[in-house]
């Protein structure tokens, strides 16, 4: 999966309220994903398959952002893979915590 741990809920939190859990059940509404390699691009798929070099993927070159709207697609329909090695990549996401 792409997206795993920990967010902020959208509310003003006091220091001592816990991070919610990020569910494979919850929805994205908005995607963001700059990938800050130099040399190794991404792969994601959206649609619940395995992300791959392969038609039907999202491709992010090394150093290039890419962002969608994505209709509340769920969490666990959201994955990525390296084309090579470890890349470190920066993840944004409006997401809803639908056991709420």
């Amino acid at each position: 999966d792409l997206i795993g741990g920990y967010y902020s809920n959208y509310t003003a939190l006091a220091d001592a309220t816990a991070p919610q859990t990020v569910a494979t059940g919850d929805t994205v509404a908005f995607l963001w994903i700059q990938n800050t390699d130099a040399t190794n691009a991404v792969y994601i798929n959206i649609a619940a398959g395995t992300a791959a070099a392969a038609a039907g993927n999202i491709y992010v070159g090394a150093g290039e952002t890419w962002y969608a709207r994505l209709g509340l697609t769920l969490m666990g329909s959201v994955h990525a893979i390296s084309s090579a090695s470890t890349v470190n990549c920066i993840v944004c996401a409006l997401m809803d915590d639908v056991s709420v």
